[in-house]
């Protein structure tokens, strides 16, 4: 028989006898996790840009199908198609629809149900009447009618209610985090490709510098003013910075098709990132803040130690069932109208009531509790480590956006300074006045410099977006 619940479980905290899915649907809001406007330019772009087969700095204003017809995306666009077409992000909602539609059809039960009925009756051959003798018979007959039967279980509608609102919620929460990870892993993919497209283009600025060493050694080589050495030691910081660019452009093909992935595009669909934000300091949260601040603010926010929490609460009220719930009897009623003949003239002509109570008592009772129990010790632990790793990565990234910070104010003061060691090198170099060594040694303290400083660029920037996740995200 079909078992319905008491009414009674509406009143669990669902917002409801029916769950609330249409925030689901609701198109997420990136905006608090965007750059903001004020963010800090640390670096003219055109040190860190490509350049076109004329020489000309790729930046923002130039026609971005000019260069290798790699679509330009930036960081706005990168997190908006990352809250509306990442797979990860899809799949937590429909296991957070899947949740609010079990903990619906839970509920559901309390109402009654109908249990309408046709059926068809025919007899040929010996049958026996009440006084014992045997007749020839032949006949049929049919049945219509319609019952109601109700099972009332306030242990179930209680408990098993609460149960599966308290998963729906901590779905609801996975669905939250799945959102943070996503645009978190989305900033720090495109972020790496910013990176390395810089990377390629400083490696690109190396070569057309190794080119022109060349081209003034090999002059003087053939005048008789510069040694073959010098010639060789052009050549071959020529080999290797070629060598570092083409590295580069394949990770930059691999970052591309990473994120392309991620953004759910076509991964042969290459990326070209904003190259300004190789070197733009993103600020989305204080990490001078306190670390209790954080924490604080973690425990109250982050959506996964609230889907643990919301677990806790599952696994507790299954325990309860287990551990009160055989003291509440179940109630069983039913009624029955059908009409029994040859014709449907009324319904009335039998009528069937029952109606009776129930306690199941079994020697499984105990054991079914302490496996509950054991389930929601099991949740609490899982609570317990999931707080224990958001503290220690809040802990760790606050570290890790403080000395970034530090990296990237020493980098920048590097870049400047080994700015300025080139060009007097250079003019020197030009002159006949300095050595070759000088300028090579100029021109790889600078790259190393401006490497420095897109990658403490990077690191800051990814640290900052993990961090914000750890406490919770912009909510």
């Amino acid at each position: 028989m079909t078992r319905l619940l008491l009414p009674m479980a509406c009143v669990v905290p669902s917002g409801g006898c029916a769950m609330d899915t249409t925030k689901l649907d609701t198109p997420i809001d990136v905006a608090a996790w965007q750059r903001p406007a004020d963010s800090e330019q640390l670096l003219d772009p055109r040190a860190v840009a490509p350049r076109l087969p004329n020489g000309d700095y790729l930046v923002d204003a130039v026609d971005p199908t000019a260069f290798e017809q790699a679509h330009p995306i930036d960081l706005a666009a990168v997190l908006q198609l990352a809250g509306s077409g990442a797979i990860e992000i899809d799949m937590a909602r429909s296991s957070a629809k899947e949740a609010a539609h079990l903990a619906d059809a839970q509920q559901a039960r309390a109402l009654p149900f109908l249990t309408p009925r046709l059926g068809y009756f025919r007899q040929e051959g010996i049958a026996q009447n009440t006084s014992g003798n045997l007749l020839l018979v032949d006949r049929q007959n049919a049945q219509a009618g319609a019952g109601v039967d109700i099972v009332l279980q306030p242990s179930e509608a209680i408990y098993r209610s609460l149960a599966t609102v308290r998963r729906a919620a901590a779905a609801n929460a996975n669905y939250r985090a799945s959102i943070d990870a996503t645009l978190v892993r989305a900033a720090r993919t495109y972020f790496t490709l910013a990176a390395s497209s810089a990377q390629q283009a400083i490696a690109g600025d190396d070569v057309r510098a190794a080119q022109e060493l060349l081209r003034i050694e090999s002059a003087r080589a053939a005048a008789g003013t510069a040694l073959p050495a010098s010639v060789a030691r052009a050549t071959a910081l020529l080999a290797e910075a070629e060598g570092r660019q083409q590295a580069a452009l394949g990770a930059v093909a691999g970052n591309s098709a990473e994120l392309a992935a991620l953004l759910n595009l076509r991964i042969a669909t290459p990326l070209r990132a904003k190259v300004a934000d190789a070197v733009m300091l993103v600020q989305l949260i204080d990490a001078s803040q306190p670390v209790e601040t954080l924490i604080d603010r973690a425990v109250r926010q982050n959506p996964e130690l609230q889907a643990a929490i919301s677990l806790i609460g599952a696994a507790a009220a299954e325990a309860d069932l287990t551990r009160w719930g055989w003291l509440l009897p179940e109630l069983r009623a039913g009624a029955a109208l059908d009409q029994f003949g040859d014709n449907f003239g009324g319904l009335n002509d039998r009528e069937q009531y029952y109606v009776g109570v129930q306690w199941q008592l079994d020697f499984g009772m105990a054991s079914r509790h302490e496996a509950n129990a054991e389930r929601q010790h099991q949740a609490e632990l899982r609570a317990t480590t999931i707080r224990n790793q958001v503290i220690t990565a809040i802990v760790r990234l606050r570290a890790q956006v403080q000395s970034a910070a530090a990296r990237v104010e020493a980098a920048r003061r590097e870049v400047d300074a080994a700015t300025e060691s080139l060009q007097l090198v250079q003019a020197r170099h030009q002159e006949g006045a300095g050595l070759l060594l000088h300028v090579l040694d100029a021109q790889a303290a600078l790259s190393r410099a401006r490497i420095g400083l897109v990658t403490a660029v990077g690191d800051h920037n990814v640290a900052q977006y993990s961090l914000l996740r750890a406490v919770g995200g912009a909510r």
